[in-house]
């Protein structure tokens, strides 16, 4: 499993032939993910689905941190901290 942060995502696809308008297949989706010597990166095939189930899982979370009054992150735990000193 992977750490929270922002990572690259690639879909190769290619365009189906033969129809009356555009349509595409896809072929392979990877991501960009650090590799463990840590100074470079390395591509790994994902399933789209799990991506997607991921994805949807760190929103949801999102959504409860903010509707809870928690910083998502530690830039948003600055801004707070910030805000309560100038006030």
């Amino acid at each position: 499993m992977l750490p929270p942060g922002d990572y690259r995502v690639v879909t190769d696809e290619e365009v189906i032939e033969g129809l009356s308008f555009t349509a595409y297949h896809r072929i392979s989706t990877e991501i960009f993910v650090p590799a463990e010597s840590g100074c470079a990166v390395e591509m790994m095939t994902i399933d789209p689905m799990d991506l997607q189930a991921v994805h949807e899982q760190d929103v949801a979370m999102l959504a409860v941190h903010s509707v809870v009054g928690k910083p998502t992150n530690t830039a948003a735990a600055s801004a707070q901290d910030e805000l309560r000193r100038s006030n």
